[in-house]
């Protein structure tokens, strides 16, 4: 875990940390799948988590807030559960961009955001790339878009992005990539 706090610091992310087994992982995609049968796409509904269990305890699984734990402190408070969905062979992408332009939290060190897989994430199926140390360069200009291949509510992209600079972070079912809101 010390290792872990320490990329963090670093880095601005940890990404293969594993919570749980790809059964769990199994049984909360298939809440989502019903849900979505139910009350239809879900994708970027924000506060998901207040109005269905499954968020919620993804969330606030004990293996999550351990580690969020250690990097925030044992005052935490979940401010959003959001899924966000990209269909197999779909042109969907996510463009470069830091969360924390659109988040308007008035103290910027005192988060973390969490990606929890509930399918393989993989570089072929567009899982997370980050940009090490980015967190530390503060806000980047960022654009909106309408591209309607990008997932992003808003289309927000950093231009001039160097893909060599990034690090892909695949996961498997039931692991978490945890990044800083200025991670780009």
């Amino acid at each position: 875990t010390t290792k872990l706090i320490q990329d963090y610091a670093r880095d601005g992310f940890i990404s293969s940390v594993k919570l749980f087994s790809a059964t769990e992982a199994a049984v909360h995609r298939g809440e989502l799948e019903r849900a979505e049968a139910l009350l239809g796409p879900l994708h970027y509904q924000s506060k998901i988590h207040t109005i269905l269990r499954s968020p919620y305890e993804l969330a606030t699984h004990p293996q999550l807030i351990d580690i969020v734990e250690k990097i925030l402190g044992p005052d935490i408070l979940l401010y959003n559960a959001v899924y966000i969905i990209k269909e197999p062979n779909t042109p969907n992408f996510v463009s470069w961009h830091q969360d924390l332009t659109y988040w308007g939290f008035s103290d910027d060190d005192d988060q973390v955001s969490a990606w929890i897989a509930l399918s393989q994430a993989t570089g072929e199926s567009g899982c997370m790339q980050m940009i090490p140390g980015s967190h530390k360069r503060g806000m980047n200009k960022q654009v909106l878009t309408d591209d309607p291949n990008n997932v992003l509510y808003l289309g927000q992209t950093i231009v001039d992005v160097c893909d060599d600079d990034s690090i892909l972070c695949p996961l498997n079912p039931g692991e978490a990539s945890l990044h800083h809101g200025w991670t780009v």
